[in-house]
């Protein structure tokens, strides 16, 4: 068994340039908008991903998929915006849509989505329960 460490900023920022180039533009054949070359934009990508290089791969593989379906030849800033959206975050903790990205905790975007599905599977439960008082 191997455990990886989480990478961390700015020790792990080449690395972190280089796995997302290498998607990018080897993997997708598209080309990166310059700002996602940027120390900022890798940081927001490893903060976004808690330092986990299979969670990092996730994101811009998602984001290159999101540009692909554009039918985009660029993966831009938007692409990560998108990709993380669909941890189920709400906008205001969109990591790629705020200047004040890193207050966001990102292990809580899957909290707030169970949270919801939580509650609307409640909701049903009780509405079935009421449904079938009334049917007797």
């Amino acid at each position: 068994m191997v455990e990886l460490r989480a990478l961390n900023y700015p020790d792990d920022l080449k690395l972190v340039r280089k796995v997302l180039l290498k998607i990018v533009i080897d993997h997708a054949k598209l080309e990166a908008s310059p700002d996602l070359e940027s120390d900022d934009f890798v940081h927001q990508v490893m903060h976004a991903s808690s330092g986990g290089l299979g969670l990092i791969i996730q994101l811009i593989r998602a984001a290159c998929e999101h540009a692909l379906r554009r039918k985009s030849s660029f993966v831009e800033k938007s692409d990560f915006e998108f990709a993380y959206g669909l941890s189920g975050c709400r906008e205001s903790q969109n990591i790629f849509k705020t200047t004040a990205w890193k207050s966001i905790d990102p292990n809580n975007a899957l909290g707030e989505t169970l949270a919801r599905v939580f509650k609307l599977e409640a909701e049903k439960a009780d509405a079935m329960k009421a449904a079938k008082k009334e049917v007797k």
